[in-house]
């Protein structure tokens, strides 16, 4: 007989044997989880973490998205070896390094520097001052507009602009600039799973037409940048103060952010969840 007749009789033989049993115990269940079950809690991990996505942190953030319970966290590991025993925690330490060197949708500059985001898979590129751009120049279109007026609110747009990034970086949340394929925010960033694109309108009491304005602008941004990234994007107005009515139930119907510049610090944490 030779190899071939072998293996067809020997798939007859078994062909109607009854499929192998399942898991029948919580242990045996927890074994089957593969990489790919928990790699989204690892990514929103380092998400949320920031600058603070070490691996330690990671791996026990990434753990708490999970809502594991005691039992299956104890659940051991099919091959223990050394260190850690709970399968559970294994397979995140192992979605997070098959993230960075098989996807490569993570890095670390260096092996003991946090876990971020390749500059592809995120939002934006590094934040650009607003403050070090020259002024926008301009044409016949707009000879009619008060030139040093413009120049004096662009000045003014920048400034705020550029007041908002530092706070937010020293908030340990990393502001970013449009990239050259991305539409033209103003500014960006990322903070709890969810890119925030943001539209800055300047004006101590801003008017009917700045606010009009910036909400068809911002929905915009927040759509084109749904279309690029599969991250939640969430839209946002940083206006330099309160807007006039009916914008601010509007803007609550349509879920943009409002964040007010004459009082941003309090503002931003109620955004951040900041105690």
């Amino acid at each position: 007989m030779d190899d071939d007749e072998a293996v067809r009789q020997l798939y007859t033989a078994v062909a109607d044997s009854p499929p192998p049993p399942g898991p029948t115990d919580l242990e045996q269940r927890v074994q089957e989880l593969e990489v790919e079950d928990v790699t989204e809690d690892v990514l929103t991990a380092v998400r949320e973490l920031g600058d603070q996505a070490y691996q330690p942190q990671v791996i026990k953030k990434a753990v708490e998205l999970g809502r594991w319970n005691d039992a299956e966290l104890s659940a051991r590991a099919w091959f223990t070896g050394t260190g850690e025993e709970s399968h559970i925690r294994r397979l995140v330490a192992r979605a997070l390094s098959h993230e960075m060197n098989m996807s490569r949708t993570l890095e670390r500059p260096y092996g003991s520097s946090p876990f971020t985001f390749r500059e592809a898979d995120r939002a934006g590129v590094p934040y650009r001052q607003a403050g070090d751009r020259s002024p926008t120049t301009h044409d016949e279109r707009v000879a009619s507009i008060d030139i040093a007026e413009l120049e004096r609110a662009t000045q003014r747009h920048m400034r705020l602009q550029d007041r908002f990034a530092d706070e937010l970086q020293r908030r340990g949340i990393e502001p970013r600039s449009p990239g050259p394929a991305e539409p033209q925010f103003d500014l960006a960033f990322e903070h709890r799973g969810a890119i925030h694109v943001v539209e800055v309108k300047t004006g101590t009491l801003p008017s009917q037409p700045q606010v009009r304005i910036g909400v068809g602008q911002v929905l915009e941004y927040h759509a084109l940048v749904g279309d690029i990234y599969s991250t939640p994007v969430r839209p946002m107005l940083l206006l330099e103060g309160e807007p006039p009515a009916p914008w601010p139930q509007l803007a609550e119907r349509l879920a943009i952010q409002i964040v007010r510049a004459d009082r941003l610090d309090e503002s931003l944490n109620e955004l951040l969840n900041v105690a």
